[in-house]
């Protein structure tokens, strides 16, 4: 369900089993591969940040066509390729 797009490209169950994820699934250990057999591709590779990459949540567009609202799952790896650290950043535009 998680990797499930629905209109717009967005993923409408990711939000409520990202509680469950972050709880229950011990992301933070993963290498790479492990990462991506669980979650499928991330939706983006940072070029801002090096070895970080984001899953989005919820994409809320309002009635524009640019996003009003953008919620994102950040996973950063060490240099050899381990999950070790999770943020959710939230973007209200």
């Amino acid at each position: 369900a998680w990797q499930q797009r629905g209109d717009l490209g967005i993923y409408p169950e990711r939000k409520k089993m990202l509680k469950d994820l972050m709880n229950n699934h011990g992301l933070k250990g993963l290498n790479y591969t492990q990462l991506i057999d669980l979650l499928g591709e991330p939706d983006k590779y940072s070029d801002e940040e090096p070895n970080t990459v984001t899953y989005n949540i919820v994409s809320d567009y309002g009635r524009d066509i640019d996003p009003i609202f953008l919620k994102n799952l950040e996973v950063k790896f060490s240099s050899d390729s381990i999950v070790t650290d999770l943020n959710i950043n939230e973007i209200k535009h």
